[in-house]
């Protein structure tokens, strides 16, 4: 019961955060994101985004105690992709968008949009 009460604390920031980027469309993402991101991937995985770049997707999901955790931390990640496209780094937008497809199961909703959103970002170069 505590695991999934922490699991919903990190889903529901993850959440908070994607409605807080959402809610200002192509405008700078609010000051502190990114470290709000790097905290969020502490809670998350028990590291820093740094040292889970380092791993493989199927080595971070193998890590994750649940289908909630993955799913949380696919937003997160697409949450990341959208705070460094909104701030120009393309090369981070692509490569979270890329990490988020590889988190990504192959019946996940999410698949198109992640998609639609790289070819956007490819566009724009």
């Amino acid at each position: 019961m505590l695991v999934d009460d922490f699991v919903m604390r990190q889903v529901q920031k993850i959440a908070e955060m994607l409605a807080a980027i959402a809610g200002s469309p192509h405008a700078r993402p609010p000051e502190g994101v990114l470290d709000q991101i790097r905290q969020a991937y502490r809670d998350l995985l028990g590291m820093d985004v740094d040292l889970a770049d380092l791993l493989g997707a199927d080595a971070l999901v193998a890590g994750l105690r649940s289908e909630r955790e993955r799913d949380a931390l696919v937003d997160l990640t697409l949450a990341h992709a959208e705070v460094c496209a909104r701030r120009d780094d393309a090369a981070g937008a692509r490569a979270r968008l890329t990490r988020a497809l590889a988190l990504m199961r192959e019946d996940d909703p999410r698949v198109a949009g992640a998609l639609a959103r790289l070819d956007d970002i490819a566009a724009s170069r």
